[in-house]
């Protein structure tokens, strides 16, 4: 299905019935993976959502912030006469889905490896910093960027230096619907400690750890299933 919104074509799945379950994709991702654990929510209407610049959506004209993705992501829901819904939201979708639930109203919402503070840089970006506007700056820079920022588009890359800049933390103490955190041990893009930090800051939270890394939703699919559907009723 497809709506236009803010004059971009965004594309999404709207399925079953039952109180709505929003659920929002990872970087570089599209709806098919959040389907996967769409399919295993019991009784509920799941509307799964290409993000502008991903999937069958189209890119934005411009690069978007967290808080863009966000007033989208509401007029869209708007259009499907979905009021409160629960969101899921996994990786770079999670933090859509904090600044969504810090700004309108949210039954549940569910925040699977959401990195949620700066990311500090690595020894090649600093390296690249001290020497982009030197010969040796442009054979650095290669290895500062991330495999992300190098298959994306301008307007992607620009919009990825936008979302990955913003820190989450205080939008999420804005947050008062009820709040799972469901974490891998070894996340290594979002570090646990970061899951734990949501967790003492945030009103109304408690963390999962489950075993894995960053995509540990996925690898523990049956039991996160079974921990939702039970979240949610």
């Amino acid at each position: 299905m497809y709506k236009i919104i803010d004059k971009t074509m965004i594309n999404f799945i709207d399925y079953d019935d039952g109180k709505t379950v929003v659920l929002l994709h990872g970087w570089g991702q599209d709806m098919d993976e959040m389907d996967y654990l769409g399919i295993r929510l019991d009784d509920k209407r799941k509307i799964i959502v290409d993000l502008p610049g991903f999937g069958e959506s189209d890119e934005p004209n411009r690069a978007l912030s967290l808080d863009d993705y966000a007033d989208i992501l509401r007029k869209l829901l708007i259009e499907l006469n979905v009021d409160k819904p629960i969101i899921v939201g996994y990786d770079f979708g999670g933090k859509i889905a904090v600044k969504y639930a810090s700004k309108y109203d949210v039954e549940k919402l569910v925040l699977l490896g959401t990195p949620c503070m700066k990311k500090d840089p690595s020894v090649a970006e600093i390296m690249y910093q001290k020497t982009k506007n030197t010969p040796i700056g442009s054979v650095i820079r290669k290895f500062a960027r991330s495999k992300e920022y190098k298959e994306a588009t301008p307007i992607m890359r620009k919009t990825l230096i936008k979302v990955g800049s913003e820190d989450i933390l205080e939008d999420a103490k804005n947050v008062v619907a009820p709040t799972l955190l469901m974490w891998g041990k070894d996340d290594n893009v979002a570090p646990l400690e970061q899951a734990k930090e949501l967790e003492e800051q945030m009103s109304n939270a408690d963390l999962i750890e489950l075993d894995g890394a960053h995509d540990a939703y996925l690898k523990n699919i049956n039991q996160v299933s079974m921990i939702l559907n039970e979240f949610f009723n």
